[in-house]
């Protein structure tokens, strides 16, 4: 058996920039009362208190965006620290937890808070990563989201919303300029590494990102991002992986944060296999120590006496962790050698137990359908 890897995950450094795009579209907008310092210790307790007090998508997403603008620092020490990609353990929930009690975080964490809350909340939503621009500066990975409000899709950025930095020290500034950004502004300073969350209905290419040119790119065939999406968003996590990585490789990889996020979709799949390989070989084993339990109880003719459901059910346990093993076997696609070898040898041993189990089936019904004075002969017949 395989010994299970620790699952990895990409760490990207994002920064918070000063700010060279804006629209002001949303300048209007208010914030709504600020929530309870004593509701805001858990993601829990902040969502029902937004899910309480507000009821549309908008009035929701508006209060947690405004929850992150005000009381989220931009943690320029952590930037600092953090190298351009690791593969240190990642645990996503634990990092969530930290920023809320830290009220600080780096793009990926105002990011992650924003989806998580939003969540919560009932709103679709899909965390982006990218690349972006602020003035003369272009390449650096960053993180906002798409949230899907009133049928549409929208481009939220909460951590360009709260603050800018200047001389090294983050000042925070609130406000709606990054709240539900129009795609073709949005596309000015963010650029998605996978192009369907650009959601325009002509893309612009990485080359044109990189030459400041968001003229629309007629000479391309309509994409009908909206419906692409949906698709996308049907898949299990492991085919959109593949969806996504396929996507970047078609338009192109010209820097090395697109080169890091290839690599964290890549392990993303890597560690979907090990999830995979690591669940089949543990049904593998239930189905083995059901076996057992029945084999122990044949040689011993069925005794001490049990019930035919209790008797069957040992086969039917069996025969159904067999069946999850097998799926599991079946959804890794090129596995590792050494993972390849395991699964050939444990596929040979769930095709030897199903034989097994076909005779045990036909044993037991053998034995519940003759006279009781007669059972005990049939194990010798065997």
């Amino acid at each position: 058996m395989m010994k299970k890897p620790i699952t990895f995950l990409i760490i990207f450094l994002i920064f918070l920039f000063g700010f060279s795009q804006t629209t002001d579209e949303n300048t209007e907008m208010k914030c709504p009362d600020t929530i309870p310092e004593s509701e805001t210790t858990s993601i829990e307790t902040i969502a029902a208190h937004i899910n309480k007090h507000h009821k549309t998508e908008k009035e929701k997403i508006t209060a947690i965006y405004c929850w992150l603008g005000h009381n989220l620092a931009y943690d320029i020490a952590k930037a600092a620290a953090l190298p351009s990609s690791t593969t240190e353990f990642y645990d996503k929930g634990k990092n969530i937890r930290n920023t809320l009690a830290e009220r600080k975080g780096v793009c990926q964490d105002y990011a992650e808070l924003m989806e998580t809350l939003c969540e919560k909340c009932g709103i679709k939503v899909f965390p982006v990563y990218g690349i972006a621009r602020d003035q003369e500066r272009i390449g650096e990975a960053h993180a906002w989201i798409a949230a899907r409000i009133e049928d549409k899709w929208r481009i939220y950025d909460p951590t360009w919303g709260a603050g800018h930095i200047n001389d090294g020290v983050f000042y925070q500034h609130f406000d709606f300029k990054f709240y539900d950004i129009p795609p073709k502004n949005a596309i000015q300073s963010h650029l998605p590494f996978d192009p369907i969350w650009q959601l325009l209905s002509y893309p612009v290419s990485v080359e044109s990102f990189y030459h400041n040119d968001f003229q629309e790119e007629l000479s391309q065939r309509y994409f009908n991002f909206s419906d692409t999406i949906a698709l996308f968003l049907k898949k299990d996590s492991v085919q959109q992986v593949y969806d996504m990585m396929r996507r970047i490789e078609t338009r192109g990889v010209y820097n090395q944060a697109t080169v890091d996020y290839l690599t964290y979709l890549n392990t993303i799949i890597e560690n979907e296999k090990v999830h995979y390989f690591n669940k089949g070989t543990l049904a593998f084993n239930e189905a083995v120590a059901a076996l057992n339990d029945y084999s122990q109880h044949f040689n011993r003719q069925f005794t001490p006496e049990k019930s035919r459901e209790t008797i069957e059910k040992m086969l039917i346990t069996a025969e159904a962790e067999i069946k999850t093993a097998v799926q599991c076997f079946q959804s890794i696609k090129n596995p590792p050698a050494e993972m390849h070898q395991n699964i050939l040898q444990l596929n040979s041993k769930i095709n030897t137990m199903l034989q097994q189990l076909v005779e045990h089936k036909k044993f037991v019904e053998k034995y519940f359908n003759t006279t009781p004075a007669l059972r005990k002969t049939l194990f010798y017949q065997r």
